[in-house]
C-alpha cells in the first residue's frame, strides 16, 4: 500500500477524529466520577476498592472472547459499536436513572453492576478496534494524525470533566449526578455515530489487496521480548491502580475538596496533557517509544509522593501541571509500541493479551489498595504505588526491546493517548 491514505482511509480518519473527542468526553467524566458517585452514597474506602476491582475484572474477562470473534469473524467494526458504542452506553442510562430505583446502601452495589457491565462490553470490542485501527491510519501518518487525535481528546476531557463537576456541586442531589451521566450518555452517542460511519470495508480491500504478512507460526509464549512487555505493563499497572481510585477519595475525605475541586484540578491535568503533546510527539519521532516510554515511566513514579507531601487541593495544581505533561508522552509510547512489537495478523489476540494483563492488575490493584488504605492510611498506599511504578520501570529499561515484530524497521506509530491523574 502508498505511504498515503486512499479515499476510504482519509474519510475514516476524519470520523475518528471526531470519535476520539465524544469517546473521551464521555469516558472521562466516568473514570473520574463514577468512585465518586458510590463515595456519594456512602461508600468506604474497601467498596470503592471493590468497586474498581470488579469493573477491571469485568474488563479482562471480556478481551480474550472479543479477540476470538474479531479474528473468526471479521467484521471488527461491527462487534466495536454492537459492543462498546450501544450496549455499554446503555449502562450510562442506567446510572442515571438509578436513584429512580434505588436508594440508600443498596445503590453502592447497583453502581458495581452498571459499571462492571460498562466496562465489560466497552473491552469485548477492543481487540477488534485496535486491529481496525491499525489498517485505517497509514503508517506514515501515523505520527500526525494521533498527535491530533490525542489533542482534541484532551480538548474533550478539558471540557467534559469540569462541565460534570460543576453540574454535580450545583445542582442538588441527585440531580447534579444524574445530569453528568446524561452528558456522559449523549457525547458517547454522538461518538458511536461518528464511528459507525467508518468505511471499513472499503479500507479492508485496500489493505488485502496490498498484502498482509502471514500470521506467525511460533506460540505468543516463544515470543519473549512479548512476554517480558506484558509481565512489566502488569507490574506497572497493579502498582498504578493500588492508589489510582483513592486519589480523588483523599481529595475530598482529607484534603478539604469537593466534586468542583475535582473538576477542576482535571482542567489542570488536561491543559498540561495539551502543551506536552506536541513536545511528546516530537521525542517520539526523534527518540522512539522506547526512549520515551522509559523516560516518562521514571517520571510518573514521583507523581504518587507527591501526594503524600500535599496537604490542601490547591498542592494538587502543581502536580497534575507535571503529571499530564508525563502521562501524555507514556500513553503515546505505550501504544506504539504494543504496535510495533505486535505482528500484523495477530494483533488482536496480542492486543488482548496485553490488555488482559492491565485489567487483570486493575482488579487486583484496587482491592489490595482498600485493604492497605483502611489499615494504614492513604499517604501509605501513594507512598507504595510510587516505589512499584518506579520498580516497574526500571525492569521495563533492562529487559525490553523496541524490535518490530514483522521483522520490519522501527517506526514511530504514535497512539491513542489519554490524560491521566497521578
Amino acid at each position: 500500500m502508498s505511504s498515503g491514505p486512499t479515499k476510504a482511509q482519509a474519510k475514516g480518519m476524519r470520523l475518528f477524529w471526531f470519535d476520539g473527542f465524544f469517546a473521551w468526553f464521555s469516558e472521562w467524566i466516568v473514570v473520574q466520577y463514577l468512585a465518586l458517585y458510590a463515595l456519594a452514597y456512602g461508600a468506604s474506602t474497601a467498596q470503592i476498592g471493590y468497586l474498581s476491582g470488579l469493573v477491571s475484572l469485568s474488563g479482562a474477562l471480556a478481551l480474550l472472547p472479543g479477540a476470538r470473534l474479531a479474528e473468526r469473524w471479521g467484521r471488527r467494526k461491527l462487534i466495536v459499536v454492537v459492543s462498546g458504542g450501544s450496549i455499554a452506553k446503555i449502562m450510562l442510562l442506567g446510572l442515571a436513572i438509578l436513584p429512580f430505583f434505588s436508594e440508600g446502601k443498596e445503590v453502592i452495589y447497583a453502581i458495581m453492576v452498571l459499571g462492571s457491565l460498562r466496562v465489560f462490553f466497552n473491552n469485548f470490542g477492543m481487540p477488534a478496534w485496535t486491529s481496525l485501527t491499525a489498517d485505517l491510519v497509514p503508517l506514515s501518518l501515523r505520527g500526525r494524525f494521533f498527535s491530533s487525535r490525542s489533542f482534541g481528546m484532551g480538548v474533550a476531557a478539558l471540557i467534559g470533566a469540569p462541565l460534570a463537576g460543576l453540574m454535580i456541586d450545583r445542582l442538588s442531589f441527585p440531580e447534579g449526578w444524574q445530569a453528568a451521566w446524561t452528558l456522559a450518555l449523549v457525547a458517547g452517542l454522538l461518538s458511536t455515530a461518528f464511528y459507525s460511519r467508518i468505511p471499513d470495508k472499503e479500507i479492508e480491500r485496500a489493505v488485502a489487496k496490498a498484502g498482509t504478512p502471514p500470521a506467525p507460526t511460533g506460540r505468543i509464549l516463544d515470543d519473549r521480548n512479548f512476554i517480558w512487555f506484558c509481565a512489566v505493563i502488569f507490574g506497572w499497572n497493579l502498582a498504578l491502580y493500588v492508589a489510582a481510585p483513592f486519589f480523588n477519595v483523599h481529595l475530598i475525605r482529607n484534603m478539604g475538596g469537593s466534586a468542583g475541586w475535582v473538576g477542576a484540578l482535571l482542567a489542570v491535568n488536561s491543559v498540561s496533557a495539551l502543551a506536552g503533546q506536541p513536545v511528546a510527539g516530537r521525542l517520539l519521532d526523534s527518540r522512539g517509544s522506547w526512549w520515551l516510554m522509559a523516560v516518562t515511566g521514571v517520571a510518573i513514579s514521583s507523581l504518587p509522593l507527591a501526594w503524600v507531601a500535599a496537604t490542601e487541593p490547591w498542592h494538587i495544581i502543581f502536580i497534575n501541571g507535571v503529571g499530564g505533561a508525563v502521562w501524555a508522552g507514556y500513553n503515546l509510547a505505550v501504544f506504539n509500541l504494543l504496535l510495533i512489537i505486535s505482528p500484523a495478523a495477530k494483533r488482536a489476540f496480542y492486543s488482548a493479551v496485553y490488555q488482559f494483563m492491565v485489567f487483570s492488575a486493575a482488579f487486583a490493584g484496587p482491592l489490595i489498595g482498600g485493604v492497605v488504605g483502611e489499615r494504614w492510611g492513604l499517604p501509605s498506599l501513594f507512598l507504595i504505588s510510587g516505589v512499584g511504578r518506579l520498580v516497574a520501570a526500571l525492569l521495563f529499561i533492562a529487559l525490553v526491546r523496541e524490535k518490530h515484530a514483522d521483522g520490519e524497521a522501527s517506526s514511530p506509530v504514535p497512539g491513542d493517548a489519554a490524560p491521566q491523574q497521578a
